[in-house]
């Protein structure tokens, strides 16, 4: 009997659709039909605010998820980059543009309703801010044989470029949407195969450099707890690109969906119940066409979500409250919001290895409780299956830091019998039974 189970979950492993939890999007009324090339969320204070820069000067600005946006553009014809606001007062923010061979950046200090120049640089072009008020940095395109980057001082009112040199690879540029931080750590990709970074925020630049792939679109680093544990994504134009170790290995096993350039890419996090968030739980993605994509489980990519017209730019990299922005080149905003889920932190403790306990109680009647361990950071899967194989419920799917977890399956709409759950992770996969008693 154990030998037709197991053949059975083999078999429903491969000739079932997956199934997950799909974030939900919705359309925004944004106001404009300019092309809007990047989207910032701040994680901090309330109201939470989010800021969009686009073409021909326009920022727009939402206190409410984006249920109302208001257009607080610069006072100037400039197609804007990057935008970015204050991490103690949302109402300060910096925007970047070029106009006329100058980079140009733009600083409020009232929510957009005035702005002034701040900075100028000739032949420059500023790609991104990390503004962590009343510091943070600045990075451009290299002029000169060297990188332009700029320590942020005074809430954004000066820039300061000692000790931040960083000398040009040959030709390199890097690109508005290839940039992230992580704590103290700062990465950026360039179109010579190479990803800069830092662990102290720009004093010293080290740089890994990417297999099979030229130009690094976009990146995403969502897991920064020690040098040896620095996880991220990396959207090139044909590879999605995975490390757990700040780039000494690379994962080059999944393709993106087609061949468009990879916009952008975010690793959404599900609430884990008193403990916060799981990062890295669910992956999306877009590029230059009018879908938003997630990972299923492996190396397939699907579409979520269809955007009514034009073709996105960029899907924001922070996550606040599990909301998330996309813009597209003809005005149009999506708003989406994470999955969740019901897993229970137990523990910090790292255990010494993987393990799936039998639920309790057993025989239950209806809902049952799970416990299982992880011992390094992965992705995890707990599914439950019938007596003939079929996969019914999803109870996790997500990547999990190292710790041990609960997750409760409620059995209501289930009839009694012989069910059992299993736990994939890596290499890892345990299978149990238990009997649901009505």
């Amino acid at each position: 009997m154990r030998h037709i189970i197991y053949a059975l979950l083999l078999t429903s492993f491969i000739s079932f659709n997956i199934v997950f939890s799909q974030p939900l999007f919705l359309e925004q009324n944004s106001g404009v039909t300019t092309p809007l090339n990047f989207v910032f969320q701040t994680s901090w204070g309330y109201p939470v605010a989010a800021w969009v820069c686009g073409d021909s000067g326009v920022v727009l600005r939402t206190t409410t998820y984006g249920g109302l946006w208001f257009n607080v553009s610069v006072p100037s014809a400039i197609s804007l980059n990057t935008i970015s606001s204050s991490s103690n007062d949302p109402m300060i923010a910096l925007t970047a543009g070029v106009k006329s061979d100058t980079a140009i950046v733009f600083r409020t200090t009232n929510g957009g309703n005035n702005w002034s120049v701040v900075f100028r640089q000739y032949q420059g072009s500023i790609n991104a801010f990390n503004f962590i008020s009343p510091s943070g940095i600045m990075l451009g395109n290299p002029v000169g044989g060297r990188w332009s980057i700029w320590k942020i001082t005074g809430n954004g009112a000066t820039f300061d470029s000692t000790g931040m040199y960083l000398p040009q690879n040959g030709s390199e540029i890097g690109y508005r949407n290839s940039f992230n931080t992580c704590q103290t750590y700062i990465f950026f990709g360039t179109n010579n195969s190479r990803l800069y970074y830092t662990s102290n925020s720009g004093t010293n630049w080290l740089f890994s450099t990417i297999p099979y792939q030229t130009s690094i679109y976009s990146v995403h680093f969502p897991y920064c707890f020690s040098p040896t544990m620095v996880t991220g994504y990396l959207g090139c134009s044909t590879k999605i690109l995975f490390t757990s170790n700040i780039g000494t290995t690379w994962d080059t096993s999944s393709n993106g969906p087609g061949t468009d350039n990879i916009t952008g890419i975010v690793a959404c996090p599900v609430p884990v119940e008193n403990y916060g968030e799981a990062w890295g739980s669910q992956i999306m993605l877009t590029r230059n066409d009018n879908k938003i994509y997630m990972i299923n489980f492996g190396t397939t990519w699907v579409g979520v979500y269809t955007a009514p017209a034009g073709n996105y730019r960029y899907i924001s990299n922070r996550i606040t409250s599990f909301s998330i922005y996309a813009v597209r080149d003809n005005g149009g905003i999506s708003w989406g919001s994470c999955g969740t889920g019901g897993i229970r932190r137990l523990s910090e403790v790292i255990p010494k290895e993987f393990s799936l306990s039998q639920n309790y109680p057993n025989p239950f009647n209806p809902v049952t409780k799970i416990n299982f361990d992880v011992p390094r950071y992965s992705f995890v899967r707990i599914s439950v299956f019938d007596v003939q194989g079929k996969e019914i419920e999803r109870l996790a799917e997500q990547n999990l830091t190292p710790g041990e977890y609960e997750v409760k399956w409620d059995a209501s709409k289930y009839s009694s019998g012989i069910y059992f759950y299993s736990l994939l992770a890596g290499d890892y996969a345990q299978t149990k039974k238990m009997i649901l008693v009505k």
